[in-house]
């Protein structure tokens, strides 16, 4: 599971850096590794969402704050990838894409 969190990881900051079809492609097959290997230990759609945003919090993508004055925590496109990557996990563990 680790190799695949680092490719996960890895991953993530080619798409938010360079987003393409390509990296994006990278990055949702690097998630289907993840969930697929969690799934096959049978664990849950909140354990495996949790890991998912356990690898997105080390690449320093934590979850966005309520605020009302401060700045954004973390970029709009970060978060954006980051939401998507998150509803891209219950979709691969439910087999609702490929």
């Amino acid at each position: 599971m680790a190799g695949a969190a680092r490719r996960l990881a890895r991953r993530f900051a080619e798409a938010r850096d360079r987003a393409s079809l390509e990296t994006m492609a990278a990055l949702r097959a690097a998630l289907t590794e993840v969930v697929d290997q969690l799934s096959a230990r049978g664990t849950t759609v909140d354990r495996i969402a949790a890991a998912v945003d356990a690898v997105l919090c080390a690449q320093g993508i934590a979850p966005p704050r309520p605020t009302l004055a401060a700045p954004l925590a973390i970029p709009l496109a970060a978060a954006g990838l980051r939401a998507r990557l998150l509803r891209w996990s219950v979709q691969a563990l439910r087999d609702e894409w490929w």
